[in-house]
């Protein structure tokens, strides 16, 4: 990899979640597994209810065939933010 940021992707695997709103080529801060983080949401989702990146790189339920991200501490909405723990699962639904 180039060592850049890059958006997630639908359903994809991601190493962690971006803290900040770093220029282009400048470093981020970024959550770890078993962090807790706020994520901004593309769909709704209940409270402990299972996570995933959307094609925009927002939280949504998580789905067959996609990899977990964590477990949503908090309920999610389009255009919010929610509370999740970042706990990402190694293997897809």
């Amino acid at each position: 990899s180039s060592g850049q940021i890059i958006k997630g992707s639908n359903g994809a695997y991601a190493i962690g979640v971006v803290q900040d709103k770093p220029g282009a080529g400048d470093p981020g801060a970024v959550c770890f597994p078993g962090d807790t983080t706020k994520v901004a949401c593309g769909g709704t989702f209940s409270a402990g209810g299972e996570v995933q990146s959307d094609a925009n790189g927002l939280a949504v339920a998580a789905v067959s065939g996609s990899f977990v991200l964590g477990t949503a501490l908090t309920a999610g909405a389009i255009n919010e933010n929610a509370v999740i723990i970042y706990q990402p699962k190694a293997s897809k639904l």
